[in-house]
């Protein structure tokens, strides 16, 4: 009888949690075109990242990550400002043992959410800068994970020195027509 009173409960604990994960994966449906929520974003760098998809951004494989809410691909200069190593990147977008901070329902809207833990983990995140030691194989790869970023965006140091010029010309150009 001891028997039949621990199945009785282990069932009912199995149905109750399969109907948390029902209810859970149910409500998780498209967010697309929202502003993400506020636990999903981690703040490094001076800029605002999200882990937006688990594709590349320009191949449908999972779906193409669409921007919004002034995300965009964020440039070479901002990793390297945000992210020491990838170590770095890693710990940012960890929550708890091995969850993620993953975006992807915000971003993308195709049903297959969720931010592959085992691409991240090879490497294969979208342009990822080289000094994080990862092949471009891996990093223009279609299964390449989407990260994106919004906030001042980070010139290139060539566009500031072309600036530079150009100001100092304009201020010469003002000079010689007085």
């Amino acid at each position: 009888m001891n028997v039949i009173k621990k199945l009785k409960v282990l069932t009912q604990g199995l149905a109750f949690a399969g109907m948390v994960a029902f209810a859970g994966s149910a409500s998780a449906g498209p967010l697309l075109g929202q502003e993400p929520a506020a636990n999903l974003i981690v703040s490094a760098g001076g800029l605002e990242w999200v882990w937006a998809a688990p594709a590349s951004p320009n191949e449908p494989t999972w779906g193409v990550a669409q921007w919004h809410h002034d995300f965009r691909l964020p440039t070479e200069a901002e990793w390297l400002a945000s992210f020491m190593d990838f170590d770095s990147i890693r710990n940012a977008f960890t929550v708890g043992t091995n969850a993620a901070r993953c975006a992807s329902p915000y971003f993308i809207n195709n049903g297959n959410y969720g931010c592959d833990w085992g691409d991240m983990n090879a490497g294969y995140v979208w342009h990822l800068p080289a000094s994080y030691g990862f092949s471009t194989a891996f990093t223009d790869h279609v299964y390449a994970e989407t990260f994106l970023v919004r906030g001042a965006q980070v010139p290139e140091p060539g566009t500031l020195g072309l600036l530079s010029l150009a100001l100092i010309g304009l201020g010469a150009l003002r000079r010689k027509v007085r």
